[in-house]
Parts: structure tokens; C-alpha cells; sequence
């Protein structure tokens, strides 16, 4: 009995002393999960420094809109300007439509001309190959047949 009571009281102990680390690091993980291991803001120079930069930012945007409107106005008036007082005809002028002209007349007599030197020249090579009787001999020549 003794040493059943012994192995009890050992027993109680670790118990107790497994309840208390339980205890001990259940607290530490509540503790850790409250104030978290980073910091979750900004310090207040962080926060006046990057409101500074986005303030820059914002400003060095809105003046280029600004320029890049005044330029676009000024362009879009000299694009006016420009078609408000022609500076090349749209047309043709009388002399040289007359030289377009001569130049496709001539070029449709030559074309012309071409044409009927061609047809000439086949006509005369066609009257050509219809003379032409055959040079060689179809058959075996008497001597060789004689042979």
C-alpha cells in the first residue's frame, strides 16, 4: 500500500506540475498574440514623410496635365491656322494636264506602233513556217535498205 500511495503522490505531482507549464504557456501565447510580433502602423515621421512625397507627386502630376493641355491647345490652334489659309493647290495646273496629255498620247501611239510592228513580224515568221518543208527524211534510204 505503501508504494501505491507513493506512485500516487509522484503521479498528483507531475500533474500538477504539467497543469502549471500548461498554465504558464498558455498565458505566454496569450500574451505574444497581443501584441504581435511586427508593428502594425507607420511611426508619425514615416506617415508625415510618405503624405509629403504623395503630395510632391500629386503636384508634379496635376502641373504636367496643366502643360500638356496648354500644349495641346497651342498645337490644335496652329493646326487651325495651318487649314485655315491653304498652302498648296489641290489641283492640277492647265499646262501641265496638257503635258500629262502629250505625254500619254505618245505613249499610246508607241504602244500603238509596237503592236503593229509585232503583229507584222508574226505574221511573216507564221508565212515563214508554212513554206517550210521537212529537210529530213522519214524512211531508210535505198541504200541501207539495199544493205
Amino acid at each position: 500500500a505503501a508504494v501505491a500511495a507513493r506512485s500516487r503522490a509522484q503521479k498528483e505531482a507531475e500533474a500538477r506540475r504539467l497543469a502549471e507549464e500548461n498554465a504558464e504557456k498558455a498565458q505566454r501565447i496569450a500574451m505574444a498574440n497581443s501584441r504581435g510580433r511586427d508593428a502594425k502602423s507607420l511611426t508619425p515621421e514615416m506617415e508625415a514623410a510618405r503624405s509629403a512625397v504623395a503630395a510632391r507627386s500629386r503636384a508634379e502630376k496635376a502641373a504636367e496635365a496643366h502643360r500638356l493641355a496648354v500644349e495641346n491647345a497651342e498645337k490644335v490652334q496652329r493646326i487651325a491656322m495651318a487649314g485655315s489659309h491653304g498652302r498648296d493647290a489641290k489641283a492640277l495646273t492647265p499646262e501641265v494636264e496638257a503635258a500629262r496629255r502629250a505625254v500619254a498620247e505618245r505613249s499610246a501611239a508607241r504602244k500603238s506602233y509596237q503592236e503593229q510592228k509585232m503583229a507584222e513580224e508574226n505574221a511573216t515568221f507564221r508565212r515563214r513556217l508554212q513554206a517550210q518543208v521537212g529537210r529530213d527524211e522519214k524512211g531508210l534510204s535505198p541504200e541501207i535498205l539495199a544493205a
